[in-house]
């Protein structure tokens, strides 16, 4: 396997099991904003529970959006470790989605 670079007379091997950072590692504390345009940031969704973290293109697109509903479904067993469930979305698609509050 090459790495890519033009010329390159080294070629590279990548091992796709080794850990990109160390164990107990921290994961960057992100600020984007939420919904309502607020900034917030993972450490402060996150507090001192567990999370789950979700990439997602957008709720409108079936793939992400059946992820959604089969985490909502599974969320009563999430909720007993006490884990929190965090999905950062590429697209703006707050417009027009209904939003509801947690009790």
């Amino acid at each position: 396997m090459r790495d890519g670079r033009a010329g390159g007379a080294n070629p590279r091997r990548i091992d796709p099991c080794a850990p990109t950072s160390p164990p107990a590692a921290r994961f960057p504390d992100h600020e984007l904003p939420d919904p309502e345009s607020v900034p917030r940031t993972l450490s402060e969704i996150q507090g001192d529970d567990p999370l789950i973290l979700t990439l997602a293109r957008g709720h409108c697109r079936p793939k992400e959006h059946q992820q959604h509903l089969e985490l909502a479904a599974f969320y009563p067993k999430i909720a007993v470790a006490h884990t929190q469930i965090a999905t950062i979305a590429t697209d703006d698609d707050s417009a027009g989605v209904p939003r509801t509050e947690e009790a």
